[in-house]
């Protein structure tokens, strides 16, 4: 069995509750309830292995699942800033083919079958541990019941590299952003595989920070590029995209567009880790929502710049606003709208979220954690009447 990373303990303080996002679904727990579920979450992974656990060295491809006991403290307040811990239970390496079965028996074993595969590209500073512990916090608060595949590259968990006399400071970032590159046909393997098995329709990608550099190089890959076109992805979705601003308007989103049905960005013109990079890159970064004047009315946008943070007192003031897990109501409308299918304009159910235009959305800083301004039953007669 591996070992949860030690990084796990930030995870600790993630803050949206399952039964936020369960009320989508209709089943929020009483108050005062408290309950243990075991989520599994399947890995795919280019990082070669090291005992019993992985390193942050490239290898070949591996697969397998991991599964974890989740516990989730709804307690009122506390669904903003109570800990989802999860545990990890199991872990075990299968071959692809197996991998690939057991992938789908759980897929069609879902009371809910409308429900895409989510495959989730982690970004810089990541360990293995850290990215499948997420990941099945984050299930459980979205009440995704759906297979959620992790792909998992040799990004370097710590962040942190010897610096050299030429990067004194961005040694480590710079290392990742080579290692994500020449990850890029690895993680087109396994979408292969995906697609053949289970159709590209059924298939969401959500790709945070550097991973949308993967995401960018797989979509414009001529092994996968033109049967994408015939049949695309059901969704891409850019969070934080760690791109050049130009590049994403001018050429990933032309890609985009192509390979998959909807496009959803989101993005923060205070994210702090971005702004780094931009200087890093000496461009802009598309995440910072720089180029956006731009962008096809195709792309949906939600600007998450305004929204509430959640973490302690120092992470709300002066953290690097780049964490997807510290927004909540960007969480809320990842789940609610765009895993479930549900049409743009449903957005307008979401309390937290203000529209400026067709498919340009902003969440606000509202003062309570209301998830859904008038219930659960109305989110979900709209996402059931209302046209894409």
């Amino acid at each position: 069995m591996r070992s949860p990373s030690s990084c796990a303990r930030g995870a600790l303080r993630l803050v949206l509750g399952a039964g936020l996002l369960a009320a989508v679904a209709g089943d929020v727990a009483a108050q005062s309830t408290r309950f243990v579920a075991t989520d599994t979450i399947w890995y795919a992974t280019n990082r070669a292995p090291s005992g019993d656990r992985w390193r942050d060295e490239p290898g070949a491809l591996s697969f397998g699942a991991r599964t974890f006991s989740v516990g989730t403290a709804v307690v009122g307040d506390l669904l903003w800033s109570g800990s989802v811990p999860a545990t990890l239970v199991g872990d075990t390496a299968m071959a692809r083919e197996d991998w690939l079965a057991a992938l789908g028996a759980g897929l069609f074993s879902s009371t809910q079958p409308e429900l895409p595969i989510l495959v989730y590209v982690h970004g810089f500073g990541t360990s293995f541990e850290e990215v499948t512990e997420h990941a099945a916090e984050l299930r459980r608060r979205g009440s995704f019941t759906g297979p959620l595949v992790v792909f998992s590259w040799p990004s370097r968990g710590s962040g942190v590299s010897w610096p050299t006399l030429k990067y004194p400071l961005s040694t480590a970032y710079r290392r990742d952003r080579s290692q994500a590159q020449e990850s890029i046909s690895d993680f087109v393997s396994l979408l292969r595989d995906l697609v053949s098995r289970y159709s590209a329709s059924r298939i969401v990608v959500v790709a945070y920070s550097l991973g949308n550099q993967l995401l960018d190089g797989a979509i414009r890959d001529s092994t996968i590029g033109p049967r994408l076109t015939l049949t695309p992805l059901r969704t891409l979705a850019f969070v934080s995209p760690d791109v050049d601003a130009t590049w994403f308007t001018d050429s990933l989103l032309t890609h985009a567009q192509r390979t998959s049905t909807r496009q959803v960005l989101y993005g923060a013109r205070n994210d702090r880790m971005l702004l780094a990079s931009s200087f890093v890159n000496k461009s802009p970064r598309a995440g910072r929502l720089d180029g956006s004047a731009g962008w096809p009315e195709s792309l949906e946008v939600v600007d998450m710049t305004d929204g509430p943070v959640t973490g302690n007192w120092f992470i709300r003031h002066f953290g690097s606003n780049h964490a997807l897990r510290r927004r909540p109501a960007a969480m809320l409308d990842l789940f609610a709208i765009v895993l479930r299918g549900a049409p743009r304009s449903c957005r307008s159910f979401l309390s937290q979220m203000a529209r400026d235009s067709a498919d340009r959305w902003r969440l606000t800083p509202a003062p309570t954690p209301m998830a859904i301004a008038t219930g659960p039953d109305s989110l979900a007669a709209c996402r059931a009447t209302t046209p894409q």
